[in-house]
């Protein structure tokens, strides 16, 4: 969702896109007709949740999607100018609008009645229909205490007291269901919240179809590290640091560092972690350590140039087959780590993730939760793509992924 339908200017000739005549009056029915079900939706989820607001959704055509048409949408679904009850755009190009109750709706049907005055926005419109929420049901495993994990968003209506108010019925609606506990709320940026909750059986995903603030239900990502044996054992010297150099700091943002001679010496601080060290598994952190201090002495050719850095172990991911760590509690980790030392360390690498491809339509959620961090720090994070095998089958190359890097013994 977006707010991309800023006002603009334009001329007061009506393009030529806009219907008239017969053409107008058989759009204006078409709306009616729509809205007509949508009141039927919306009562049945005013009937349940009395305190909630609704949201509907006008899907825009291309002709009338220029930000200079805004106005006129607006007139036509959220008419009073003293409430503004504009949310924000889809990603299907569909304008969200809040809806607090029938008499709101009943406004609605008054101005597509009036097709003289409104023709440009009945003629922009395509239809009109009760939002629901997208409940996303694929690739769902459960945890290792057999219970199943979402990340719930809520709109933003835009407005702080109707937000506190909200997610206050969104905690009550989750105890009346019996079936779904609230785990917690992750701050991914300022602007998106998302709330983790459990439940045993999936059946229960069917009590967010009424509760109309839920803007979307979907699994909440469990942070995934693999095996692979893409590497030959060999022997190489690996460089002490120069007691008379002032080397870079880098915090690694893993599963920890070993103690071993070739990275001790690397090493600066205490390592911080938000686990006991009887969780942690080493492995994978201090491969990524190796590679990147030694990555062209391990490759036996100068790829980057550098000599070296000090490095800030940084435990955030535990062992897999431990303890399990959703994406909201790798957001929750990193973030304590890198606001605690963001004084002294300015750039972190994060090589772990999820193997999620993404949508050509959005940003990761990960991603737009290490933007804020780096935004709210003054810091960068160096971000894995994600790992691709394709070319063992000659295959293409595939999508950035989550970012799940693989992890080695």
């Amino acid at each position: 969702m977006d707010d991309r339908f800023t006002e603009g200017g334009g001329s007061g000739k009506p393009p030529k896109w806009v219907l008239r005549g017969e053409e107008l009056l058989n759009k204006s029915t078409v709306l009616l007709e729509d809205l007509n079900g949508t009141e039927q939706r919306l009562k049945e989820k005013f009937t349940r949740y009395k305190n909630s607001p609704a949201v509907i959704k006008a899907k825009v055509n291309e002709d009338a999607y220029a930000k200079s048409h805004r106005s006129e949408l607006n007139k036509l679904l959220a008419a009073d100018k003293s409430n503004n009850r504009f949310i924000g755009v889809s990603s299907e190009n569909e304008l969200l609008i809040r809806v607090d109750n029938i008499q709101q709706i009943n406004e609605i049907y008054k101005n597509i009645e009036q097709v003289k005055r409104h023709g440009k926005a009945i003629s922009g419109i395509e239809n009109i229909n009760a939002f629901e929420p997208d409940i996303i049901m694929e690739k769902v495993e459960p945890r290792k205490d057999g219970k199943f994990v979402f990340k719930v968003r809520l709109f933003d209506f835009n407005n702080f007291q109707l937000n506190d108010s909200i997610f206050k019925l969104f905690q009550e609606f989750l105890k009346e269901t019996g079936t779904i506990d609230f785990i917690k709320t992750v701050k991914y940026s300022n602007e998106l919240m998302i709330h983790e909750v459990s439940l045993e059986s999936l059946d229960s995903l069917k009590s967010f179809e009424d509760f109309s603030p839920v803007m979307s239900v979907e699994p909440m990502p469990i942070i995934e590290v693999t095996t692979d044996d893409f590497f030959i054992e060999r022997d190489i010297k690996i460089p002490e640091p120069d007691d008379g150099t002032e080397y870079p700091v880098v915090g690694i943002l893993d599963t920890g560092i070993a103690d071993i001679p070739q990275l001790s010496s690397w090493k600066i601080g205490k390592r911080y972690t938000n686990y006991p060290e009887a969780v942690l598994n080493f492995s994978h952190g201090t491969f990524v350590a190796g590679i990147l201090n030694f990555g062209d002495v391990l490759e036996g050719k100068e790829y980057t140039g550098t000599k070296g850095f000090k490095i800030f172990d940084a435990a955030v991911v535990p062992d897999q087959s431990l303890e399990s760590i959703s994406e909201g509690d790798l957001i929750e980790n990193i973030r304590e780590v890198v606001e605690k030392h963001s004084d002294n360390i300015k750039v972190w690498n994060l090589s772990i993730g999820i193997e999620q491809e993404h949508k050509n339509s959005e940003f990761s959620r990960l991603g737009v939760a290490l933007d804020n961090i780096q935004d709210e720090n003054d810091v960068l994070i160096i971000k894995s793509a994600g790992n691709c095998e394709n070319f063992l089958d000659g295959k293409p190359v595939g999508r950035v992924t989550g970012g799940a890097i693989l992890f080695v013994h």
